[in-house]
């Protein structure tokens, strides 16, 4: 049976940066905006969490970073539901996205210059895709939980473990004898004394 062939063309994506020094000029990738020509849509690709970047600056807003993330989401559903509003392929892409979606001025998020690449396959995989690879480590976040201890249990543990080890190493031979012994021993003799002698007695 031959499947449904896939509709060629191009899509269209910009990589959507936050940037929390201007004056250092430092910015993380964020999100990702598709335009599909084909349908004519745009997609607006964000994690729900921000840990990463929480981890990175101790004054970072996420609240902010939020609000300026769900206009970009509103602009998209209302240029997806407006059947008078299409891209001008006339225009640059860029530009559109700065006169319809966000200006390029101050503000924390900007757009990083578009790309355009080839249909491969069906849009919901190439945006899964591409998630994947430039988001990944965000949508991991929310699946990974950290691991919990028992602080009580654990402190009782160190403490035995530390209370052995000093067993161990007041019954360890002295430097002299391994010296002596790695001299006369080849070394899977010296692996069998040092079983017998050290680690069976001490650690079994």
């Amino acid at each position: 049976m031959i499947g449904k062939k896939m509709k060629r063309g191009n899509f269209t994506y910009n990589l959507i940066r936050y940037n929390h020094n201007r004056l250092l000029n430092e910015s993380i990738i964020i999100g990702i905006l598709f335009y599909f020509q084909n349908e004519n849509k745009v997609y607006v690709i964000t994690p729900n969490k921000f840990t990463r970047i929480n981890s990175l600056y101790s004054n970072f807003n996420e609240n902010i970073l939020k609000k300026y993330l769900n206009i970009l989401d509103e602009k998209a559903n209302d240029f997806n539901n407006d059947n008078n509003l299409q891209f001008d392929k006339t225009i640059d892409f860029n530009h559109f996205l700065n006169e319809y979606f966000l200006p390029k001025d101050f503000s924390p998020i900007q757009f990083m210059d578009s790309n355009k690449a080839v249909l491969y396959s069906c849009k919901d995989k190439i945006i899964e895709d591409y998630k994947t690879l430039y988001l990944g480590e965000y949508f991991k976040e929310s699946i990974i939980s950290p691991i919990k201890h028992n602080e009580e249990k654990v402190n009782k543990e160190n403490a035995e473990l530390k209370l052995h080890l000093s067993d161990v190493i007041k019954s360890l031979p002295d430097s002299d004898e391994i010296r002596i012994k790695a001299q006369e021993l080849d070394e899977k003799d010296f692996d069998q004394w040092w079983w017998e002698t050290v680690y069976r007695g001490n650690v079994l």
